[in-house]
Formats: structure tokens, C-alpha cells, sequence
């Protein structure tokens, strides 16, 4: 089945492994139907500003948990947690005990809505080379929960798409390499960082590089992961750059993070894209009725 859905992808000119410094989820009924989330602990009476324990386990598709992953980005498990409006961003790394394969961690909600929570991974090697046309792969799956009143639920406007932004103290300015921006092209991202007028040259190392930017689309929660291209021992000059491919138009949110000073400054820039010359068929893109 992953050999034949490989080919299909292929066969429209998708890349699921970009560069090696992009991967693109697509949902647990595309690319990777080996793995899902099992969420073990109560999530039936989440309310907004009070801490709750998120336990999971990832399981495959013979029901057997895993317990064994690569440190991928000085992490085994990346979490990400965002409202569905696009709203209240988290990145957060949980503990793990690999005696039960169980994932925890304290959460707090900001307030009332429906939210989408990311589990990004990267099975062990050997695990991968038990499976056949195994490919080192990273793993995107998710669990939708609800928080709160829904009746007190309002969507957020998406906000605007300026390129400057003032966020704790730092000036951020997004410069895509050229626009309009379309989908199924290579795009170029750069961030130029300022504070107090000046560039930062000093950022320092999150997660083994210059920064991370989650990008997720309007509506499906489609979801992609950069890392900047730049090496991140190399002389800086106040700028960072990410190379995106926006998998279908629409409307999309880059939730980027750099380090400076001990600090994790987190941006969020919108962007809208039009449809390029190949689109992703709806028959590939997530499905909500397959959402575990």
C-alpha cells in the first residue's frame, strides 16, 4: 500500500521529502497509514486556563505500540497544538516512558474552541527497515479535541499579511523570494530579524538550527515543517531562510521560532496562495472523516 500510494504522489508530482529540510503531512489517509495516536488520558472536560496532563501513545497498524524513535531535531516527539482557527500556537516537546510508550505532558488552553493536536516523529531505523519500501520518512498524525463552551467559540479573523511585525520586542520582516506566491512552486522565505533598529546576528541554536516554522492552512489544517537552509555555525548576517512548497492555494499561517538571548521568540505571518500550474487533488489532501 505505501509503495502504491508512493507512486500516486509521484505520479502528480508531489514531494514528500523536500531537500531534506521540508516534509509535508497529508494526513493519516495519505502518507502514512502505518502509525496513529491513541490519546490514553481524559480529554472529554478540557476548560481554557487550567493545566491539564495530555498522555498518548503512538501505535501501527497491527495495534502495536512504538517505543522506539529517532532523536530527530534533539527531539524524539514534537507536539504541536493549534486552535482551528489558526489561533493559539504551541510547539512543545513531551516526556516519554519508553517502558509503556507513553507520551505526557502538561497542557494549558488558552480559551474555548476547537483544537488539532500534532504528533511529528520519527520512527527508529530499524523499525523502518522492517517495513517494506521502508523510507526515512517523518511521521505527522493528530487528535482533534475540544475545549471548553463551543457556544463561546468564535473564529478569530486570520488577521492581516503584512510583512512587518513586532513580536516581544523584535522586529520581524518576512521577504518571499518573489510573489505572487503559487502553489506547487519552491519558494524562498526570508526572515530578517531586528532589535532595537539592529539586526541580530547572535541567534542562538533552537532544536540544533537557526529556527523552525510550522505552516498550516485555513480550513484543512493542512500541515508543512521547514528548517532554515542556512548552516547554523556559519556567520550570521541577521536574516534566516526557509524554502516552502505550499502543497494547494489558500490561505496559510508560517508560525516560525529562533532563539536569541535565551529566549524563544515565536512569529506568525499570513500568507495567501493562488493555485499554481499543478494542484493536489482533493482526494489527497486530508480527510476529516479520517482523523483518528
Amino acid at each position: 500500500m505505501k509503495s502504491l500510494l508512493r507512486k500516486t504522489f509521484q505520479a502528480f508530482g508531489i514531494t514528500l521529502l523536500i531537500l531534506g529540510s521540508i516534509y509535508v503531512m497529508f494526513g493519516c489517509s495519505a502518507s502514512h497509514r502505518s502509525y496513529e495516536i491513541e490519546v490514553v488520558s481524559s480529554v472529554n472536560n478540557i476548560k481554557p486556563n487550567q493545566q491539564v496532563e495530555i498522555v498518548y501513545k503512538i501505535k501501527d497498524n497491527q495495534g502495536n505500540i512504538v517505543k522506539d524513535f529517532e532523536v530527530m531535531n534533539e527531539k524524539i516527539m514534537h507536539f504541536i497544538i493549534i486552535r482551528k482557527d489558526l489561533q493559539y500556537f504551541q510547539h512543545i516537546h513531551p516526556e516519554f516512558d519508553k517502558t509503556t510508550g507513553e507520551f505526557s505532558i502538561a497542557v494549558t488552553f488558552a480559551a474555548d474552541g476547537e483544537y488539532r493536536m500534532f504528533a511529528d516523529f520519527m520512527p527508529s531505523t530499524s523499525r523502518m527497515e522492517m517495513e517494506s519500501d521502508s523510507e526515512r520518512l517523518p511521521v505527522t498524525v493528530y487528535k482533534d479535541v475540544n475545549v471548553g463552551n463551543l457556544e463561546n467559540y468564535k473564529l478569530k479573523p486570520l488577521g492581516s499579511t503584512d510583512h512587518t511585525k513586532t513580536f516581544n520586542g523584535y522586529t520581524i520582516t518576512i521577504i518571499p523570494s518573489s510573489e505572487p506566491l503559487l502553489s506547487q512552486k519552491d519558494f524562498g522565505f526570508t526572515f530578517e530579524i531586528k532589535k532595537d533598529g539592529k539586526l541580530v546576528t547572535n541567534l542562538e541554536k533552537y532544536l540544533g538550527a537557526l529556527g523552525h516554522t510550522v505552516v498550516i492552512r485555513e480550513g484543512d489544517l493542512q500541515f508543512i515543517h521547514a528548517h532554515p537552509t542556512q548552516n547554523p555555525d556559519a556567520q550570521q548576517i541577521g536574516k534566516v531562510t526557509f524554502m516552502i512548497t505550499f502543497p494547494k492555494a489558500g490561505n496559510y499561517k508560517l508560525f516560525s521560532q529562533f532563539q536569541h538571548e535565551g529566549k524563544i521568540i515565536t512569529s506568525d505571518f499570513l500568507v495567501n496562495v493562488s493555485k499554481g500550474m499543478k494542484n493536489y487533488p482533493d482526494s489527497m489532501m486530508m480527510d476529516e472523516g479520517m482523523k483518528q
